[in-house]
């Protein structure tokens, strides 16, 4: 009988130490559970706030290509108008040098 009473007051303690090392291991698992969702969450909002600012970015090239795009239209219409205001000038003083007699004072160009 001494026998029995020694194997289950040692069952009992096996027992309760096994439910000390599952209650341990139950807390590190939840610590690592809980370190390993910290890191993937910090993780993920990084991925999000760098695709948020490659998308700015694009936008951001856009307008500027954009804007570029009607710089260089003003630029060309620009030259365009330099270009009349020249031929017109010239035009205008090569009629003046033809319309004035060879005796008379010629005036001023333009």
């Amino acid at each position: 009988m001494s026998g029995s009473i020694n194997s289950s007051a040692c069952m009992t303690a096996n027992v309760t130490t096994l439910n000390l090392y599952m209650d341990e291991d139950v807390g590190a698992m939840i610590y690592v559970v809980v370190i390993i969702g910290l890191f993937s969450s910090a993780i993920f909002s990084l991925i999000c706030l760098y695709t948020r600012s490659v998308q700015k970015e694009s936008e951001e090239y856009k307008h500027l290509r954009a804007f570029m795009g009607q710089l260089d239209v003003a630029r060309l219409q620009s030259n365009r108008r330099t270009v009349t205001k020249k031929l017109a000038l010239t035009a205008l003083n090569t009629a003046n040098t033809c319309s004035v007699p060879p005796g008379e004072e010629k005036g001023a160009f333009v």
